[in-house]
């Protein structure tokens, strides 16, 4: 039995992709569908780019925070 996997996306290959389905206007899971992605393919990719610092587009719908302080975060963690 071989357990061979296809080749994996490169990480700028997953930001093209998410871009395009952000930018589609379709929901993160419809897109995946249309597109023959496992949306949990697609979200890890996405936890690994935000790792990396990575800015990742909202999806369709979703309002853009106006304001984003990561640093209030590891503050209120402290306290």
């Amino acid at each position: 039995m071989s357990s061979k996997r296809a080749p994996g996306r490169s990480l700028d290959e997953w930001m093209e992709l998410v871009i395009q389905c952000r930018q589609s206007g379709l929901t993160d899971a419809a897109w995946c569908n249309e597109h023959g992605i496992s949306p949990s393919c697609f979200y890890n990719a996405v936890t690994r780019l935000r790792k990396k610092a990575c800015q990742i587009p909202e999806p369709a719908g979703k309002p853009v925070p106006l304001i984003s302080h990561p640093i209030n975060r590891m503050w209120s963690r402290s306290l």
